[in-house]
């Protein structure tokens, strides 16, 4: 049997260490792990001398390595797409393992939050989806993609913490440089993707700050979200000298005065865990560590709040900060052990098991003659058909026409969007840039920016665009704004 992995960034490396290792001691398997740069196939040759590991995202891989199946976990980024979709034109099944895990019904994400509009499309690229647990698959079907793609697995990472739950708790204080305090542990998300995201949470920090420097007792430990460690040269927010920063031992970093620490066994030892909506806060639930959830005044993080109101505590006004750790802290009785169960499968461990074990019925199911795939535009008019009164079929079939420059029927499924739906400018906005930046069609570009115009006023990048292709344009007086 023949494997491929791809492996993207430090991130893969962390969930996919177990499934890579479980592979490798199986004699029967043939693994070839696929990477973008130089610098990362020097890594991974490193950490893993008896695999195989090839660099560059190119289609004619499939043709000189023959996989019978690939795994991947950023299906949207790094050039991958051709890749996958060779490998679809040859029925060699593609498992997608979900980066990330989402926690929002879809019927509470407002039509402007379109974070997830070319994740949802590409998902149709692959023949299964493993996602961590019953949760995630609901949100899933929620934004209309077809429930036959799934496979519940729990996430393969998550399998140490519970190794980590069957030990002792331990002395952590010598790894983190302090004498012994009670351990306040906060995951940050500032990344520069959601302006929301990082306002919260740089709102949010000075008034955790003021809190440890009135209660000398406990030590603040911060661990950055991965993006803002890889993309920026220091933390966005000036922590105070006492307060610790920490990654994980195999993370991109490139700041200075960082503990590199085993980032779970912190948490395990820690006494309350802060957060935001993020897949960070599995692993306090799993731990059983009391979690303070940072509400944002946005429909995902309202559904989080309700649907986690049991097991972990909720709070919006960040001067309330302080009373919450005190009585998180002092709650004897704190059990999440239910919502682990939600949202990483059965709450159990076995999740590489789970992932391994599905690679090899997938593989027996394609050599026994299945075919895995339709069109991908048949799958996003199948889910037309299926969830007639969700807006996210519609959209991605509206992205995928986009994509393959078929901008009338584009055009026309837009206006069937537009009939049932709300705000089109996201999607308008696509179109535009399309047509601008890979047709140098300033007339369409223009006839779409005026709608969008109907809707709601140009921001600056596009009346930048607006304007340019005025000026170019012959038949300018038609596109007035």
């Amino acid at each position: 049997m023949k494997i491929i992995i791809f492996i993207c960034d430090a991130t893969f490396i962390r969930y996919f260490d177990r499934i890579i290792r479980k592979i490798l001691s199986d004699d029967s398997k043939e693994l070839l792990l696929l990477t973008r740069t130089r610098e990362w196939m020097e890594l991974l040759q490193e950490k893993y001398p008896e695999a195989m590991v090839g660099i560059g995202y190119h289609p004619d891989i499939i043709d000189r390595f023959t996989p019978d199946i690939l795994l991947a976990g950023q299906i949207w980024w790094w050039d991958i797409e051709p890749v996958l979709k060779h490998a679809r034109n040859l029925n060699i099944p593609i498992l997608h393992f979900e980066h990330g895990a989402l926690l929002s019904i879809s019927a509470y994400i407002l039509e402007k939050e379109e974070n997830y509009l070319d994740y949802r499309s590409n998902l149709a690229l692959c023949s299964h989806v493993a996602v961590w647990g019953d949760r995630p698959k609901e949100v899933w079907v929620s934004y209309g993609v077809s429930h036959e793609k799934f496979l519940i697995t729990g996430a393969p990472h998550l399998d140490y913490l519970y190794e980590l739950k069957s030990r002792p708790k331990i002395n952590v204080y010598e790894k983190l440089g302090i004498a012994k305090k009670k351990i306040l542990f906060v995951y940050t998300v500032v990344t520069g993707q959601n302006e929301k995201f990082d306002r919260y949470c740089l709102d949010l920090l000075p008034h955790i700050e003021h809190f440890v420097a009135n209660h000398p007792e406990y030590q603040l430990v911060i661990k950055p979200h991965p993006s803002e460690m890889l993309w920026y040269d220091r933390m966005k927010y000036q922590t105070a000298p006492e307060t610790i920063v920490i990654a994980h031992h195999t993370e991109d970093c490139r700041w200075e005065n960082v503990k590199r620490v085993d980032v779970d066994e912190i948490v395990y030892n820690s006494d309350v865990v802060i957060g935001m909506s993020s897949s960070s806060m599995f692993t306090p639930i799993i731990l059983n560590v009391p979690f303070i959830h940072f509400e944002m005044d946005d429909c995902l993080s309202h559904d989080v709040a309700s649907f986690g109101k049991k097991c972990h505590y909720n709070i919006s006004d960040p001067s309330g900060i302080g009373q919450v750790i005190l009585e998180a802290v002092g709650n004897v009785d704190y059990d999440s052990s239910d919502m682990a169960r939600h949202l990483n499968y059965n709450n159990d461990g076995r999740a590489t098991k789970r992932i391994v074990n599905a690679i090899e019925q997938i593989v027996a199911e394609k050599r026994k003659g299945r075919f895995f795939y339709t069109t991908i535009e048949e799958e996003f008019l199948e889910n037309i058909r299926r969830y007639p009164f969700l807006p996210y079929p519609v959209k991605s079939l509206i992205e995928y026409y986009i994509k393959e420059d078929n901008m009338a029927e584009a055009e026309k499924w837009l206006a069937e969007y537009c009939r049932k739906f709300n705000d089109p400018t996201p999607l308008l906005r696509k179109m535009a840039l399309h047509c601008y930046e890979n047709k140098n069609d300033k007339p369409t570009t223009l006839k779409y920016l005026v709608l969008y115009n109907k809707y709601q006023p140009l921001p600056p990048e596009l009346m930048h665009i607006y304007k340019q292709s005025l000026f170019e344009s012959e038949i300018r007086s038609i596109y007035a704004i």
